[in-house]
């Protein structure tokens, strides 16, 4: 699913977005961009075996 982030005025994330790793196991993901055209942008990659839920606090500090 696509939406607008609350409190981050031109961002837009895309939620559970299937990784297929090499091994064949599927992760999730979610996917932070700037709604402005253009690019390439630089990517952050955080994993953590707890979860997402702390995900978008962390996305504030770098957008």
């Amino acid at each position: 699913m696509v939406q607008p982030v609350t409190g981050f005025p031109g961002v837009t994330v895309e939620t559970d977005v299937r990784c297929r790793l090499s091994d064949g196991v599927e992760l999730l993901a979610d996917v932070y961009r700037p709604d402005a055209a253009g690019g390439p942008y630089p990517v952050l990659l955080q994993r953590t075996p707890y979860g997402k839920q702390g995900a978008q606090y962390y996305s504030r500090l770098f957008t």
